[in-house]
């Protein structure tokens, strides 16, 4: 039988997962907060989580260019 002792994600793997999770956590955060509201949320659960995870797709390139792409990809999407 196997054992997971010795297994672990690589390096960008987890740090996308947490940027996955952190950026769901606002998400769903931000929609609780704005249920009881009568005007629409601008940005929610999706939107939150696809711009951290571009956010750490840029920080995971090393490169000015996808920094500037991924900086306006979030000013586009929020």
């Amino acid at each position: 039988m196997q054992t997971l002792a010795g297994w672990a994600l690589p390096e960008e793997a987890s740090a996308l997962l947490v940027a996955l999770g952190a950026g769901l956590l606002v998400g769903v955060e931000r929609d609780r907060r704005n249920t009881d509201d009568k005007t629409p949320a601008g940005a929610g659960v999706r939107t939150f989580a696809v711009t951290a995870l571009l956010g750490a797709l840029v920080a995971l390139g090393n490169s000015w260019i996808l920094l500037v792409a991924g900086g306006l990809g979030v000013i586009v999407f929020t």
